[in-house]
């Protein structure tokens, strides 16, 4: 299959750093190097909206799976996540680093002292913690059901 430019977008004077799509495609976001996200259209290219008074530079973007946030985070920083609720237009800081963030943007996992912390995007809560020894990796089903962590020879999946 051939594959052709559909749309340009220009994002400014920073460059970008980070895209991103809303899960069902009608949105897309850029980060860029001057701490903003500006947020697009996907079919027309249209500026929908900027945000603004991010602390580092947003590496890292993803939609909630319900469109209501924009999750922001610079992984290689290891820097605290940043909701947008887009409806509020409001920007907070949960206090988590994270090591993955759910692919339905709904659910935050931190590796603190060897275990698994989730967080909610939603409450910028711990919603429970997975009490293992020296977990050394984690990641998230697409769904957000499941989650699997790795310490030494041992792989675990949690419900």
């Amino acid at each position: 299959a051939t594959v052709q430019l559909e749309h340009t977008i220009i994002c400014g004077k920073a460059h970008a750093c980070s895209v991103c799509y809303a899960n069902d495609g009608t949105m897309v976001a850029v980060g860029s190097t001057d701490g903003k996200v500006q947020v697009f259209s996907a079919s027309s290219c249209e500026a929908l909206f900027t945000v603004c008074g991010l602390a580092a530079e947003p590496r890292d973007l993803r939609f909630s799976s319900d469109k209501s946030c924009l999750i922001a985070w610079n992984a290689m920083r290891k820097s605290a996540v940043q909701v947008y609720n887009i409806a509020t237009n409001d920007l907070r800081c949960v206090d988590a680093k994270p090591e993955k963030v759910s692919y339905d943007g709904m659910m935050i996992l931190t590796l603190t002292e060897g275990c698994v912390d989730v967080w909610s995007v939603k409450t910028g809560e711990v919603v429970g913690t997975l009490m293992c020894n020296d977990v050394t990796t984690v990641c998230c089903q697409v769904d957000g059901s499941k989650i699997l962590t790795g310490s030494g020879h041992t792989v675990r999946l949690w419900e």
